[in-house]
């Protein structure tokens, strides 16, 4: 991840950037405020060498004797002899006291620290003259060389170094707090991410699908009851597909992606289906030779491939499939390189579906990987983009769009695949149309008379179906109209014709009823 993006991700996130600084900082500042000050005051004692006979002693005897004053001065009864020599107020002080010994020198440091600023000096000098008093060697002599001074200010707690280490904290946690985000969240705003980062309108969003679901053809895929989201997913993409190709010059799509399996060929062999149903003829063309795999999808052969289009030939070389809008050509055996093959012949298919006005769609390979993927983009200006929403990282994406903009080949849209994104939809999700019609018997409707007629007569009544299910529905008796009692002078009216006896049993009503589910099922 760059700087931009980690920039990029605090400001999606900044509020919860914001927060995560804050409250590092809240710890920050009471860290800091709230002990209470401590102050310390030190005094130095030096031990040297004697002269003894004559001859002085050897340092190495200072340098034995030296760690035993420093754990003479650290005994209870040491501290106590040094606390005689205190005024009562200092002597009740809570003091801790501390000695270090300088390696080779011979000098000891007495340090007294408390929260009392005025007992800290008469301690540490306390405890210096306790050890020089007390303590007789004829090898070594002590005397203090530094006495205690009463504290100019506290020594902690140090304010300035841990508010900015807060400070440093505080940064770090904030692009932590936004980087986890994006990494728990993850598709959760890739499509804002997509629309903020790249300006690429997203026009699908497709579930994720589990076990063989994904390997269904689209026919078996749209009818499967466990794939219902899948399926309403890629109604709302063919939906706004057709919109965004409506104001394109002509109805030419290449579906790639950024990197291998990310489910373009299923996304093109579904759309392709679905805009065949509802829109024109619709013609999928199986442009990844290398890897093709939408053939086994509609339950097609490899075929002849484009590179055996030629000019007026393209109905020879099309399959029929389930679906009688759609044909497919498959991906063949090309014998060059396919960009070459692309290059040659996808100017014959265009021509041609352009002449006939059907919709073409190219399933091509990835376009970082793959020559002949610019050469589709070029030829029909349309780039349907599918990725996968596990892929956290967009640079791939990025380098496409850079290319394809280059190029200026249009963009029509990005396709989030895989996504984890649920929304509630309710029955809405699951359900499917049922006719109804009610049991219960309906007020008896007399049937018009002369110079009168039912106004249920003008109402359709919706044809029952093999698959009704009775619910009691209460009908209003149907109202009359008079007829005019005089009728000015005019030629006689054709005799009106026979009129239906008024159905006087159930009234069917259209209602929304939830299909079984395929847990209830099983």
């Amino acid at each position: 991840m760059t700087v931009t993006d980690i920039l990029r991700t605090v400001a999606r996130y900044r509020r919860l950037a914001l927060l995560a600084a804050v409250l590092t900082l809240a710890i920050g500042v009471v860290a800091a405020f709230s002990p209470p000050d401590r102050f310390r005051s030190a005094s130095t004692v030096l031990v040297q060498p004697k002269l003894a006979n004559g001859q002085a002693v050897s340092v190495q005897v200072v340098d034995f004797l030296v760690p035993s004053f420093v754990r003479t001065i650290e005994t209870r009864s040491f501290r106590e002899g040094a606390a005689e020599r205190l005024r009562a107020a200092a002597r009740s002080a809570d003091v801790s006291v501390s000695t270090s010994a300088t390696t080779g020198t011979g000098i000891l440091t007495i340090s007294a620290s408390s929260t009392d600023r005025d007992a800290v000096a008469p301690w540490a000098q306390a405890l210096a003259s306790e050890l020089v008093e007390e303590i007789e060697s004829d090898f070594v002599e002590l005397t203090t060389i530094d006495t205690a001074l009463p504290p100019s200010g506290p020594y902690a707690p140090n304010r300035p170094l841990i508010l900015g280490v807060t400070l440093v904290m505080a940064i770090i946690d904030a692009l932590l707090a936004a980087t986890i985000a994006n990494a728990v969240r993850g598709r959760g705003d890739r499509v804002s991410e997509l629309r903020e980062r790249f300006g690429a309108a997203v026009l699908g969003e497709i579930p994720r699908v589990r076990g063989g679901i994904a390997d269904l053809s689209p026919e078996e895929l749209l009818e499967n009851p466990a794939a219902a989201r899948v399926a309403e997913a890629l109604q709302t993409l063919r939906a706004n597909v057709t919109i965004a190709l409506e104001e394109r010059a002509h109805p030419w799509l290449v579906v790639t992606s950024a990197e291998p399996s990310e489910g373009k060929s299923m996304v093109s062999t579904s759309l392709a289906w679905l805009l065949g149903t509802v829109h024109r003829p619709t013609i999928l063309v199986d442009g990844d030779s290398r890897r093709p795999s939408a053939h086994r999808r509609l339950r097609a052969s490899l075929g002849d491939g484009l590179g055996a289009v030629g000019p007026g030939d393209l109905d020879q070389h099309l399959q029929a499939t389930g679906s009688p809008t759609l044909r497919f050509l498959g991906a063949g055996s090309p014998d060059r390189h396919p960009a070459e093959v692309a290059s040659n012949h996808l100017p014959h298919l265009l021509h041609q579906a352009e002449a006939s006005g059907d919709i073409v769609l190219i399933d091509s390979p990835p376009l970082p990987v793959a020559a002949e993927t610019i050469v589709y983009a070029s030829g029909c200006q349309n780039v349907l983009l599918v990725i996968d929403a596990r892929k956290r990282d967009l640079r791939n994406v990025e380098r496409v769009i850079t290319t394809l903009h280059d190029r200026d080949v249009h963009i029509l849209g990005v396709v989030i695949n895989r996504s984890r994104r649920r929304v509630r939809a309710g029955y809405y999700a699951q359900g499917t149309p049922r006719r109804i019609v009610a049991d219960a018997a309906l007020p008896p409707v007399e049937a018009p008379v002369d110079g009168e007629r039912a106004i249920d007569d003008e109402v359709p009544v919706a044809a029952e179906t093999p698959t009704q299910v009775e619910v009691p529905v209460a009908a209003e008796p149907a109202e009359e109209i008079e007829a005019e009692a005089e009728v000015p002078a005019a030629p006689a009216p054709p005799p009106p014709p026979p009129v239906e006896p008024v159905r006087t049993g159930p009234q069917p009503v259209l209602l929304w009823t939830e299909s079984p589910r395929a847990d209830d099922r099983a």
